[in-house]
């Protein structure tokens, strides 16, 4: 006689069946929201950030192309009470200057703008001799308009003595980057 055991069967096993199933799926489906939205988050940083890169790589060169042009005018040789931007130009007018910076080819405007200053202990009357710089893309209109002006900056060289032929010292008044 074969016998088999029968177990007998236990209250409520049969309302457990397929719960594991489930509850694996929920737990796929909640990796899987949680992987897209954080592949969302990368993908928009991603492009956020080379749209960035683009605009400091902007502000970079054109800071530096200010700043050589604030040293090539401190190097000029200029006589007492002629214009610091350039050898050639007068007061007032603009001199262009341009610099390759990081591969960006940016447009340096500079303008003199002299100041005089009367000097109450001497008697004297003094020339400041300020110049301005403003840089923007060389594609930008001539003279660099002011919504594509990426730096301006307002310098005053000092010659000391007043008759000296070259500045002793530049004095930054103002510099602001835009964009």
């Amino acid at each position: 006689m074969n016998r088999r055991s029968t177990r007998p069967e236990q209250p409520g096993h049969d309302d457990e069946r397929g719960a594991a199933l489930l509850l694996a799926i929920g737990v796929m489906i909640m990796v899987g929201l949680i992987t897209a939205g954080v592949l969302s988050f990368v993908t928009t940083s991603v492009r956020g950030r080379a749209s960035l890169d683009a605009i400091r790589s902007r502000q970079y060169a054109a800071d530096a192309a200010v700043e050589k042009d604030v040293a090539r005018v401190r190097a000029l040789n200029t006589r007492a009470g002629t214009a610091v931007c350039s050898t050639t130009l007068s007061g007032g007018t603009r001199y262009t200057n341009y610099a390759v910076v990081n591969g960006v080819l940016i447009r340096v405007e500079c303008a003199n703008r002299p100041t005089f200053v009367w000097n109450p202990t001497t008697r004297e009357l003094y020339q400041l001799r300020n110049v301005s710089f403003i840089a923007c893309l060389q594609s930008a209109a001539i003279p660099c308009p002011v919504a594509q002006t990426i730096v301006s900056a307002q310098v005053s060289y000092e010659f000391n003595p007043p008759s000296a032929v070259t500045a002793t010292r530049a004095f930054v008044q103002s510099w602001s980057v835009n964009q």
